[in-house]
């Protein structure tokens, strides 16, 4: 799978605007413990908290549901905060190498300027450029709204 060119990024940033009212934002990650056999000797590196073995697939979706960019690659034991920052993905977009467009970015109707992010659903660790949303108990009502 090619990494999306910046053009290709910002054409996702203003789908995410036009389709949800969230701007600069240019896709949603998240992982899913895929079931696999236990290899041979392969001890408990597959072994998840689910009580079954598994890889990891982490994907970016986009504005429309369809994935710009998947990785399969990570143990099934390793734990949500490492699955990231861990896997080649979270390497590369660390390193700013998979063609975000770079600067900062007028939010509609405001001075306020940020850069391109991607959201997350409370998995992964919070960095720069990696939004989360609110913890799902005890939400405000404002706060259910900015989640759906």
């Amino acid at each position: 799978m090619t990494v999306p060119s910046p053009d290709e990024w910002s054409k996702i940033a203003q789908d995410y605007n036009d389709k949800w009212n969230m701007p600069n934002y240019i896709g949603s990650i998240d992982g899913k413990h895929c079931r696999k056999q236990r290899p041979p000797n392969a001890g408990s590196l597959f072994y998840n908290y689910k009580d079954f073995h598994s890889i990891v697939l982490l994907a970016v979706a986009d504005a429309n549901a369809c994935f710009p960019m998947i990785e399969v690659s990570t143990y099934g034991k390793e734990n949500d905060n490492s699955i990231f920052t861990q896997s080649g993905m979270g390497n590369a977009y660390n390193a700013r190498q998979l063609n975000v467009p770079r600067g900062e970015f007028s939010l509609p109707g405001s001075a306020r300027r940020t850069e391109m992010c991607v959201v997350d659903y409370e998995a992964f660790p919070f960095q720069k450029n990696l939004m989360q949303l609110f913890h799902r108990k005890k939400l405000r009502f404002w706060q259910v709204k900015f989640q759906f």
